[in-house]
C-alpha cells in the first residue's frame, strides 16, 4: 500500500475514532510515521488527565495538523526530557503545545554562513519543519568571521509565537591576513608561497600571464587599466572581455603548471575604466581597473580578499601613508632588468617616498608621469624594484589588529621608468593611489551584490 493511501486511511481512523483510547491511536499510526505534539501537563501536579491539544502527523518531511483534539493519558515518562517511544511511536515529550508552532525557513539564509539545527540536543536536518524550542547554531564559512559588533548571537531559537529569537547575520570576510606558513616579484625579490598573499590573482590572455590583480570582494578584483586596453589613433580601446581569464590561488606563472593547492579560474563580466584614463598619452593618470567577475570567488585559506577602507572620512585619513612607510608587493614580473620574468610568485618590501622628492629626482622625460593620483615607492640604489609583469599588483601596508598584522591595499602598480627597453632599477615605481577612486570602487562592489 502506498504512503499516500496509508495516510488517507490513517486520517479516516483519526476522524472516526477521535475520542478513542490514546493507545489505539499510537499503535495505529506508529507504523507509518511520527505523531508530533502532546498534551500540556496539568498545573496541579496531580494525576488528572492533561489538557487536550491538537496533534500533528508527520511522514518523512510532510507535516499535517488535522482538525482534531486528542487527549493523551498522563504518564511519568512523558514529563522527562528524553524522547518517549511506544510501539514504534516516537515523539519529544519536552514539546507541548508549542511543538505545533513552526518558524519560517526564509530567515535561515546567508551565503557566508553554515547552520546546524538542534532539537533537544540532537542534530536534525535544517530543511525539516522547525518547531518551537528548536535551536539553530550559526557558523561562519571558511574565509569569513563573525561581525565585529557586539550584538552577534551564535544561535537562535524558534519561539512559541513562531518567530526566531534573533536575526541571521552575514559573516564578514577575513581580509588582509598573510597565511602563517610562507617561503616567496620582482627584481632581487624573495620567493613567496601563494598562501602568503591570498588576495593575489594572475590575469591571463591566451594563456599568457600579463598582469596581477587583487581580490577585494567575492566578485571584484582591482588591477591596472593598461592591462585591459590598447591605445589606438582613435583613442583608448578596451580589449574583448573574452580574451581574459582570472586565476586565484596561482603560485606558478605558467597557467598549466599544477599547483599545490586548488586554483579558481574565473571569467570577466565587466571592466570599469575611469573616464580620465588615456594611457601613455595621458601619462597613465587614472591607471586603475575595477574587474567584475561572472562567478563568485570561493574563499579558502589560500584565497581571500585584501582589506580596503571604504569609509575613510577625513582628508588626512585618505592621504598617502607617510614617507618611509614600508609596504609589500607580490607579482610575477622580471627578476632582473634585462632578464626573463619570474616563473613563480615573488614579493618585495618597498618604502614610500615623498612625492616632492620623487618628482625632483625623476629624469625630465619621466616627470610628467609622476601624476597627482600616484605615489612613489622603491629605491634608487638598485636593491629592488618592480618591473614588467608586475602591473596591477597591489601595494599593501600592515596595520596591527589584535596583535596581528592585517594588510590594507593602498596602491596598484602602474608604471616605472624604462631604460633601453628594460626596467630602471635605479628609480621608483608609480602606484595609483586607490583612495582617489574609492567612490567608483564602492559603487562597482555594490552593483555586484545586487
Amino acid at each position: 500500500m502506498s504512503t499516500f493511501r496509508l495516510l488517507i486511511t490513517g486520517f479516516l481512523i483519526i476522524y472516526i475514532a477521535g475520542k478513542v483510547e490514546g493507545d489505539f491511536f499510537k499503535k495505529t499510526f506508529g507504523k507509518f510515521g511520527s505523531i508530533i505534539g502532546m498534551s500540556k501537563p496539568s498545573d496541579s501536579g496531580s494525576d488528572e488527565q492533561n489538557e487536550p491539544v491538537t496533534v500533528g502527523y508527520q511522514i518523512g518531511s510532510l507535516f499535517i495538523k488535522p482538525a482534531l483534539e486528542y487527549i493523551f493519558e498522563k504518564k511519568d515518562s512523558l514529563e522527562t526530557t528524553t524522547p518517549y517511544a511506544y510501539a514504534n511511536f516516537a515523539y519529544s515529550p519536552g514539546y507541548y503545545k508549542d511543538s505545533l508552532v513552526t518558524c519560517s525557513h526564509d530567515a535561515l539564509t546567508g551565503e557566508t554562513i553554515s547552520l546546524t539545527c538542534m532539537r533537544e540536543n540532537m542534530k536534525i536536518p535544517c530543511n525539516d519543519t522547525l518547531f518551537a524550542k528548536d535551536i539553530v547554531k550559526i557558523n561562519c564559512k571558511t574565509g569569513y568571521e563573525y561581525p565585529s559588533h557586539s550584538m552577534v548571537s551564535t544561535e537562535i531559537e524558534c519561539t512559541g509565537n513562531g518567530k526566531w529569537s534573533g536575526m541571521i547575520y552575514e559573516c564578514q570576510p577575513v581580509c588582509g591576513k598573510l597565511t602563517k606558513k610562507s617561503k616567496a616579484l620582482i627584481i632581487h625579490g624573495e620567493e613567496t608561497d601563494v598562501t602568503e598573499f591570498p588576495w593575489n590573482v594572475a590575469i591571463y590572455t591566451n594563456n599568457i600571464l600579463i598582469c596581477g590583480g587583487n581580490i577585494i570582494s567575492e566578485r571584484v578584483v582591482l588591477s591596472a587599466a593598461h592591462c585591459f586596453t590598447r591605445e589606438m589613433p582613435s583613442g583608448i580601446v578596451q580589449v574583448s572581455l573574452d580574451s581574459f581569464t582570472v586565476v586565484a590561488g596561482k603560485y606558478f606563472r605558467d597557467k598549466k603548471t599544477p599547483e599545490k593547492f586548488p586554483t579558481q579560474e574565473l571569467t570577466i563580466k565587466k571592466i570599469k575604466i575611469h573616464d580620465a584614463y588615456f594611457g601613455y598619452s595621458g601619462n597613465y593618470d587614472a591607471d586603475i581597473a575595477i574587474v567584475s567577475l561572472n562567478d563568485k570567488i570561493i574563499y579558502k585559506p589560500h584565497i581571500g580578499p585584501v582589506c580596503l577602507n571604504f569609509d575613510l572620512k577625513t582628508i588626512a585619513e585618505k592621504q598617502i601613508p607617510m614617507s618611509g612607510t614600508m609596504g609589500l608587493v607580490a607579482g610575477y614580473g622580471y627578476t632582473e632588468a634585462d632578464a626573463s620574468p619570474s616563473d613563480r610568485l615573488k614579493k618585495i618590501s618597498l618604502p614610500i617616498v615623498d612625492i616632492r622628492q620623487c618628482k625632483s629626482e625623476a629624469p625630465e622625460n619621466f616627470k610628467p608621469f609622476v601624476t597627482s593620483d600616484k605615489f612613489c615607492a622603491g629605491y634608487t640604489d638598485g636593491r629592488g624594484a618592480v618591473c614588467k609583469g608586475d602591473s596591477g599588483a597591489g601595494y599593501v601596508v600592515p596595520k596591527t589588529v589584535d596583535d596581528e598584522n592585517v594588510y590594507h591595499i593602498h596602491g596598484i602598480v602602474s608604471n616605472t621608468r624604462s631604460v633601453d627597453g628594460g626596467c630602471d632599477v635605479h628609480f621608483y615605481t608609480m602606484f595609483t593611489h586607490i583612495q582617489n577612486y574609492i567612490d567608483m570602487i564602492k559603487e562597482e562592489v555594490r552593483i555586484t551584490k545586487t
